[in-house]
């Protein structure tokens, strides 16, 4: 013969720990957080605005001259909506020996007017 299992019993709460609140105010990590991903942020874009996409032709002439954020947020943009236009665009450029070159400039103010 088998042995039943006795039935478990129900857990009222007293029994469990519970931790400790730490909702107090100035103790939250939220704010800090926040604050330091917007500042990451806008220190990357400030970088990515100093850094600069130049196209040229197969003479050496300058076609287009974008940020690098720029650059970046627009192609994210064809990829999300529109792919083969951005597959196209690069075989174009290929096809005419465009040479692409992703330069940086030095000593460019900020906002502040701090140069950097």
């Amino acid at each position: 013969m088998m042995e039943q299992m006795p039935a478990p019993r129900p857990q009222t709460g007293s029994s469990e720990q519970k931790p400790p609140n730490n909702d107090k105010k100035g103790t939250s990590r939220g704010p800090r957080f926040l604050e330091a991903c917007f500042k990451t942020c806008s220190r990357l874009l400030r970088e990515g605005n100093r850094r600069q996409l130049l196209l040229r032709n197969a003479s050496g002439r300058t076609v287009l001259r974008l940020p690098l954020t720029a650059t970046a947020l627009i192609a994210l943009f064809l990829l999300w909506r529109v792919p083969i236009l951005l597959i196209l665009a690069v075989l174009i450029a290929l096809a005419l020996r465009v040479q692409m070159a992703i330069y940086r400039e030095e000593n460019v103010e900020d906002s502040n007017g701090v140069s950097t």
